[in-house]
């Protein structure tokens, strides 16, 4: 399990590095292209996607976030899985904290080509809603379910950092960013668990 701890290290780099990239205006040309392409608009967009973004977009907020985090680990403690369900709460605070220190440090400024569609008063690199909900769903869907639920934890992700592009509140890069961020703390936490467990924790 050595790798995945390697590779979620080196995706959590990658998401550093690009954020020191896309702060210095490196992605401009390209952040620009795709938000025009993505994003949203009142009048121009009907309300019914916009409300379906909104709604695919609320799943990634902290409270949504929270309540799937204690679901997670009320599972992991019905399968007794005690040192599994240390490693994911400590992998998910250390995630939200890692990537709230990002914000900070880069300090990129959010789109400003057309009036966002939700609120948002942070920073925007890296997307808190991408990273939060990669390192929640991927990791809970790591340690209890099998390949079928690591995929279905991905395309939930995905869609939550798209739904931000969409809503105007994030670039690209930042999602992108964001999605790197916490799908490799994911596996760092993954790889960290398979290594602590006890033989009778059935990791997936």
């Amino acid at each position: 399990m050595i790798r995945y701890f390697w590779w979620g290290l080196t995706m959590m780099l990658i998401s550093l590095v690009m954020g020191a990239v896309a702060t210095s205006g490196a992605l401009k040309g390209v952040d620009v292209a795709v938000f025009k392409a993505l994003a949203m608009t009142h009048g121009g967009t009907a309300e019914a996607s916009i409300a379906t973004a909104g709604f695919i977009t609320h799943l990634g907020d902290p409270g949504w976030r929270a309540g799937i985090m204690i679901l997670i680990l009320a599972a992991l403690i019905y399968r007794r899985c005690w040192r599994s369900a240390a490693v994911f709460v400590v992998t998910v605070g250390l995630s939200i904290t890692g990537h709230s220190v990002a914000k900070e440090a880069f300090a990129r400024s959010r789109p400003d080509f057309v009036p966002p569609l939700d609120f948002a008063d942070s920073y925007a690199y890296p997307s808190g809603h991408a990273a939060g909900a990669m390192v929640i769903l991927l990791l809970g869907a790591m340690l209890l379910g099998g390949r079928k639920s690591c995929v279905a934890a991905i395309l939930v992700a995905l869609a939550i950092g798209l739904s931000r592009v969409a809503l105007g509140v994030h670039w690209p890069s930042d999602v992108i960013g964001g999605w790197l961020f916490g799908g490799g703390a994911a596996l760092i936490g993954y790889a960290i668990a398979r290594r602590v467990a006890v033989p009778k924790e059935s990791l997936s």
